[in-house]
């Protein structure tokens, strides 16, 4: 799921447990603890990563504890190995990824701890631009110049999808405004029809496979995969 120089939108509804999901044990398995993320996608290289969020302090402690407390870790395998900023702090009140030299100055940070994602949660609050037009076209040539300056990163935008408008399944449509244009990968997280224990995984754009599951959210994991396009409960092929 996460690639080399990459951009990836993350676009959740409301309540589908993105920040468990993202900053929680996606960060946490490709920071330190590797295996599968929701049992799917396997992580083929652990390294650093940055998650800035604009939650508060206690509430991203206690996610990250359950997400440790179920890959069997202690919060001392987090040391130098997974980082977190406020969001609304790090670049002194101002939107992070608009301040040109906060950008400058993180790609240095992120280069030199071998950093591979920046996760930003929410690309919202760090930018809060209009997501059409110019605005967001800036934004994404503010990343491609941190990516381009330090190859090795990819970063992950955490941005809500649209209200829905009707049954059916979500489409890249729903991002709000232009983050799933400019981007690489796009994965949109929803809930499971009414469901408040399951959530739907939808992975498109530049991939090897777009992939649609269903997972049951447990202890701050994404388990039991099924595949939503085959038949009804198919399990995830290895």
């Amino acid at each position: 799921m996460l690639f080399r120089s990459r951009t990836i939108v993350w676009a959740a509804e409301e309540g589908s447990g993105k920040s468990f999901a993202v900053d929680g044990e996606l960060a946490i398995r490709v920071a330190v603890a590797g295996g599968s993320f929701a049992g799917t996608w396997p992580v083929a290289q652990t390294g650093p990563v940055l998650v800035l969020s604009e939650m508060h302090s206690d509430d991203d402690f206690l996610r990250e504890q359950t997400v440790l407390a179920s890959l069997g870790l202690e919060r001392g395998a987090l040391t130098d190995r997974y980082y977190r900023l406020p969001l609304m702090t790090a670049a002194g009140g101002k939107p992070a990824l608009t301040v040109p030299e906060w950008r400058t100055w993180i790609t240095d940070w992120l280069s030199e701890h071998q950093a591979l994602v920046m996760v930003v949660d929410t690309a919202t609050g760090a930018t809060q631009v209009d997501p059409w037009g110019a605005a967001i076209q800036e934004v994404y040539g503010g990343l491609r110049a941190m990516i381009g300056a330090y190859p090795a990163l990819s970063v992950v935008l955490v941005v809500h999808c649209r209200k829905p408008t009707g049954r059916g399944d979500r489409r890249i449509s729903d991002v709000l405004g232009e983050w799933g244009r400019w981007c690489d990968v796009v994965v949109l997280q929803e809930n499971d029809g009414k469901s408040l224990e399951r959530c739907r995984l939808t992975v498109r754009k530049r991939v090897r496979r777009e992939r649609r599951v269903i997972v049951t959210k447990r202890d701050g994991l994404l388990v039991e995969p099924t595949d939503a396009d085959a038949g009804k409960g198919a399990k995830i092929p290895l």
